[in-house]
């Protein structure tokens, strides 16, 4: 004997109580997920901060190691025109300061840049994947 209409639709009402039930509990924990998310991002973006801030200080850098050097190639200027030949090894020592400096600040912009492209691009392909979801 086959089965009735109502115990069809009853079976199929089941079931489909069956969906809602996971459907909501994947809800709850993808809204766990998307909170977590957040708060990732709130580090991120104190990550971002922290990035802009050694930006400044790079900057910093960039300018003092540039005003040493004009100070410098200055008083070389001053001697060279006075017809003073003054540039002895006191003058060179500044000189390799200057180039270790120029060195160091050099190796820092480097890492900068590769840090900075590489999390510029990470950033992006976060933002085209949410707004493909979206």
């Amino acid at each position: 004997m086959g089965k009735s209409s109502q115990q069809k639709l009853h079976e199929q009402h089941k079931q489909w109580q069956g969906d809602y039930d996971t459907w909501l509990a994947d809800k709850e924990e993808w809204t766990k997920e998307l909170q977590q998310a957040i708060s990732d991002l709130k580090q991120v973006e104190g990550a971002l901060g922290d990035a802009i801030d050694a930006l400044e200080s790079h900057a910093s850098k960039i300018w003092e190691n540039q005003q040493r050097v004009r100070a410098h190639e200055l008083v070389i200027s001053q001697e060279t025109k006075a017809g003073e030949d003054a540039t002895n090894s006191d003058w060179e020592t500044t000189h390799d300061q200057h180039a270790l400096d120029h060195e160091h600040v050099s190796d820092a912009h480097e890492r900068i840049k590769h840090y900075h492209h590489s999390v510029v691009a990470e950033v992006a392909k976060l933002i085209k994947k949410v707004r493909e979801a979206l």
